[in-house]
């Protein structure tokens, strides 16, 4: 839901056009949602995992380097991900999280081909299906960024993507203005 709110509420809520005029690229608006939005859900998924462990959930695995946590937080930045992915091709919220829901169950049976099942070795199936999920992440982050950015990728002449953003403008603008 995180993912699926952050480009398309600004779609929905009309804002998009403020933060194009504020920020100067979408691919600023882009960069800065998804960094934000990654520390908050690597967070989320660490919390969870800690809780996991001080409950016990995770004393069937051991927890080694590419193990269990990196699995969970993977797998929260995996469905962040595809949140971005849905929130681009969305036009509302609530359709880009049914559009998310839709995407993140097709991602799920990659990582189940490419994981096989290895009772003997449990850590090996964990990093490979890290690393599997990693790709697939980064896929749909492309795909999102490509989406969510393809009015200024579409643009020939370099000039035009160099627009004036941040602070400076609106001073500018406003000094500009009061002058009698």
């Amino acid at each position: 839901v995180c993912g699926a709110m952050l480009l398309a509420g600004e779609r929905e809520g009309r804002t998009i056009v403020f933060l194009d005029s504020l920020e100067g690229t979408r691919q600023r608006i882009w960069r800065t949602k998804v960094i934000a939005g990654s520390i908050f859900t690597a967070c989320q998924a660490l919390v969870l995992a800690g809780m996991a462990v001080a409950q016990g959930a995770a004393e069937d695995r051991p927890l080694v380097p590419g193990g269990w946590i990196a699995l969970t937080v993977a797998s929260g930045l995996g469905g962040y991900a595809w949140g971005l992915l849905g929130s681009a091709l969305g036009r509302s919220v609530l359709g880009a999280v049914g559009l998310t829901t839709l995407l993140l169950a097709l991602s799920i049976p990659p990582v189940i081909l490419f994981a096989p099942l290895d009772p003997k070795n449990p850590h090996h199936v964990d990093a490979v299906a890290t690393i599997v999920m990693v790709v697939i992440t980064a896929l749909a982050l492309a795909f999102s960024y490509l989406i969510f950015c393809r009015s200024e990728l579409r643009r020939v002449s370099p000039r035009s993507r160099l627009r004036p953003s941040g602070i400076g403008p609106v001073l500018w603008l406003t000094i500009r203005q009061a002058r009698l």
